[in-house]
Formats: structure tokens, C-alpha cells, sequence
């Protein structure tokens, strides 16, 4: 059984690469993104297209749609490739629930929260 990887934010030009790059290393990728229409979804590396509400707009519906893709698909590892990070680190423990094995490829939301911060980020570089 091939592994199963899930990239979201899909329609950045690096999740073409990245879907890529897994695919040529025997991975099964699927993606996701609340754009129905994007090109990443279109190549023959990408297993599966999801489209899942906007995580701006509908957080709590945005992490219930990623957790029932890695439960129903099987998914062994997640890849966030935007800013929908700083959500997945939020409901980190949620996302488990659905699948504890899962590999989550994000920092936890403080670790986060202080590189995206420009003071923060300052002040930690400053030390």
C-alpha cells in the first residue's frame, strides 16, 4: 500500500512541485483547497482533488473537511503549503483524533505565532 500524503493550499505554485516530487518517490498525493478550479489539481501526480470550504471564512468547517479526507482516504502524512498552518496547528489535537498516526508537517501555533509576528520575530532574533 502506497503512502498517502494530503497537501493543502494547493493552488500555490510550490504544491505543483511538491506533489511532484512526492509522486515520483512511489507517494499517493491528494490535495486540498477551497478553490475548485486550480492547476495543481489537474496533474497526473495528484491521486485526488479535495475541495473543502474556505478556512477564512469557515474554520471550524474547513478542519472538519480535512479530518474526514485523512480518516476516509487513509492518509499517513499532511502537508500544509500556506497559511491554513496556523489553523491546523490550532486544532492540531482535533486532526489526530482522526488519525493518530498522522504525520503533521507544522510547528506548534506558538512556535508559529512568534516567526510570523515582525516583533516577535525581531525580538527573538535580537536574542
Amino acid at each position: 500500500m502506497p503512502r498517502k500524503t494530503l497537501l493543502t493550499g494547493s493552488r500555490h505554485v510550490v504544491a505543483l512541485t511538491e506533489a511532484r516530487r512526492l509522486h515520483q518517490t512511489g507517494v499517493e498525493v491528494h490535495t486540498a483547497d477551497s478553490v475548485d478550479f486550480e492547476y495543481t489539481a489537474y496533474s497526473r501526480a495528484v491521486k485526488k482533488h479535495h475541495v473543502v470550504p474556505s478556512v477564512r471564512f469557515n474554520e471550524e468547517g474547513y478542519i472538519d473537511a480535512l479530518c474526514t479526507i485523512i480518516r476516509k482516504q487513509g492518509i499517513h502524512e499532511l502537508i500544509p503549503l500556506g497559511e491554513e498552518s496556523f489553523y491546523i496547528a490550532k486544532h492540531m489535537q482535533r486532526i489526530r483524533d482522526a488519525q493518530p498516526k498522522l504525520v503533521v508537517h507544522t510547528q506548534e501555533l506558538a512556535t508559529l505565532t512568534s516567526l510570523h509576528d515582525k516583533w516577535q520575530f525581531y525580538t527573538l532574533a535580537k536574542k
